[in-house]
């Protein structure tokens, strides 16, 4: 009983511990949630929300010097983990379809999910993980490093 009560504490201390930015699982797990995020590329600022579902869909609206992108609330297919990186995939047919064909989606979404780190996808290396925020270092050099403070605006 002893055993118990002492060895408790340090199960609690160790799972409240940022898992290491390569844990991809970790990550993911993480990732789940939504987010709100600044940068100051290209001499202007954009700020950035975005929300991420476990099921691999995502949506996020966004505002800057002179663009306004708004796809809130519209989940679509998709981003992943691997290798310390957030993957985004585009899967062209959900934007153009007048019938939406969601298992085709998913079926593609898996697919690249199978190929796991692909360089020209997988956008954003994941610095630090903590419950309330996500550092991110893009793999473009031309952009700075962000990090996502977790929100609920859903």
């Amino acid at each position: 009983m002893m055993r118990l009560v002492i060895t408790a504490p340090v199960a609690l201390i160790a799972a409240c511990q940022s898992s290491p930015p390569e844990d991809s699982q970790y990550i993911a797990r993480a990732l789940v949630g939504q987010w709100v995020y600044e940068s100051n590329d290209h001499d202007c600022r954009y700020v950035y929300y975005e929300a991420f579902r476990s099921d691999g869909t995502m949506t996020s609206t966004s505002s800057g010097c002179d663009m306004t992108s708004d796809g809130f609330g519209i989940f679509d297919y998709g981003w992943y983990v691997a290798e310390g990186h957030v993957c985004m995939v585009h899967i062209e047919e959900q934007h153009k379809d007048e019938k939406k064909r969601p298992v085709f989606y998913r079926e593609k979404f898996l697919e690249r999910v199978k190929l796991g780190f692909v360089e020209s996808s997988c956008r954003w290396r994941v610095e630090k993980v903590t419950p309330t925020t996500i550092s991110i270092v893009p793999r473009d050099p031309a952009l700075k490093p962000f990090t996502m403070k977790r929100e609920h605006w859903l």
